[in-house]
């Protein structure tokens, strides 16, 4: 029961799912006496969860489209300018002017990367995360040269 229910948690990889594997583990190998009290509870706190997901995402889904939103109209902006208006664009034909425009695309990309990964999610740590290779490598190491 205890192999079905980790390849279970690392097939659905989530935290909250792994809180419910945890406690049907402790169940397994002791007595439950409360568990149907134990997972009701557990499901009532993973739709409050769930709940504050979906509104976290919706945020996110804005500001990933506000991103989309600067970024077509300054390149739309800078393409204009290119095309319509080279006097206004003369003073960057000059070495100066060649740097200070590469400071401000420095800049400016560098605040489109803060505003993607504002939007990104974070991923949750897990409670019965899967060993990494180079852990379970470096174990096998070990019990080998022992």
């Amino acid at each position: 029961m205890k192999d079905a229910l980790t390849a279970f948690a690392d097939e659905i990889g989530d935290a909250t799912a792994d809180v419910i594997v945890a406690s049907l583990l402790m169940a397994s190998e002791e007595r439950a006496q409360r568990l149907s009290d134990l997972l009701g509870a557990l499901a009532r706190s993973a739709r409050s969860e769930v709940s504050m997901r979906l509104r976290v995402e919706a945020s996110r889904s804005s500001a990933r489209t506000a991103v989309r939103t600067v970024a077509i109209v300054s390149i739309g902006f800078m393409a204009l300018l290119f095309a319509a208006s080279r006097q206004y664009l003369a003073p960057y034909g000059t070495v100066a002017g060649e740097m200070v425009l590469a400071l401000v695309g420095v800049l400016y990309g560098l605040g489109l990367f803060l505003m993607t990964r504002m939007a990104r999610p974070e991923v949750a740590t897990r409670l019965l995360a899967p060993p990494t290779r180079s852990l379970v490598s470096s174990a096998g190491m070990d019990a080998a040269d022992a």
